[in-house]
């Protein structure tokens, strides 16, 4: 594992560890929120039928949540990648950084690095989650990043 801080951000990674099992340890994280996805399966999120009954839309390529009510209910296949928001947003122009082979917020390729953080300031949302090589969790949320240190 390792953690840090970055302007109004804390960030955490780990190595095999799911965000499946972040979202049930940590459902706060995504409850009465808004998601959006930039990479699903390192692709688009493919968005059926029951999904656009429940209120998820497609906007360009993003997928864009309804407030979550029930953490398991987020898809998730690997190399997936997830912003958090309070209220519904879209955003253009915008890296996928999942796709980056062993993508990490740790020991990776400064330039890219500090692409990501200009992306998360410019988007800026509540929180950031990315599933690939490692798992990441971004939030500006102190209180829940002392919580999610202290999981595993």
């Amino acid at each position: 594992m390792f953690k840090g801080k970055r302007g109004n951000y804390f960030w955490i990674q780990w190595e095999k560890t799911n965000l499946s099992d972040l979202l049930s340890a940590f459902p706060e994280i995504v409850i009465n929120k808004y998601l959006v996805n930039t990479s699903f399966d390192s692709g688009s999120l493919t968005l059926g039928d029951e999904e656009i009954k429940s209120g998820w839309r497609k906007y360009q390529q993003l997928a864009l949540s309804p407030p979550i009510t029930n953490a398991s209910d987020i898809p998730g296949y690997g190399y997936d990648e997830w912003y958090v928001f309070e209220s519904p947003k879209t955003f253009e122009n915008y890296e996928v950084f999942i796709n980056y082979w062993c993508f990490s917020l740790e020991n990776f390729n400064s330039e890219i690095r500090e692409s990501f953080w200009r992306q998360i300031e410019q988007i800026n949302p509540e929180s950031f989650l990315a599933e690939g090589d490692y798992l990441v969790c971004v939030t500006k949320n102190e209180s829940l990043f002392e919580r999610i240190t202290n999981w595993k």
